[in-house]
């Protein structure tokens, strides 16, 4: 059974992230109408801007999706010890 509040997690995530590109593209777009001829700066600040939002998203997700498998891993139940309890 999927956890719907990892699921929850997972599109509050990717939702931040794209919000995250929009002020990226929108700060991009500004720069470029402000200051003419500096396009291959402000394109280097959106790069760098877009790789950090992709490794907060990758992080993020990560973290929730280790916290999602140690809570599973709790929920099982421990049929080994019983077994070597019974011997």
């Amino acid at each position: 059974m999927p956890n719907l509040s990892s699921s929850t997690e997972a599109s509050a995530i990717e939702e931040a992230y794209s919000d995250e590109i929009r002020e990226l593209f929108k700060v991009l777009f500004t720069n470029l109408i402000d200051s003419p001829g500096s396009d291959q700066q402000s394109a280097a600040k959106f790069a760098a801007g877009l790789n950090r939002a992709k490794r907060a998203r990758d992080l993020a997700l990560a973290a929730i999706a280790t916290a999602s498998a140690q809570t599973r891993a709790l929920r099982r139940p421990k049929q080994g010890r019983k077994k070597m309890a019974s011997r």
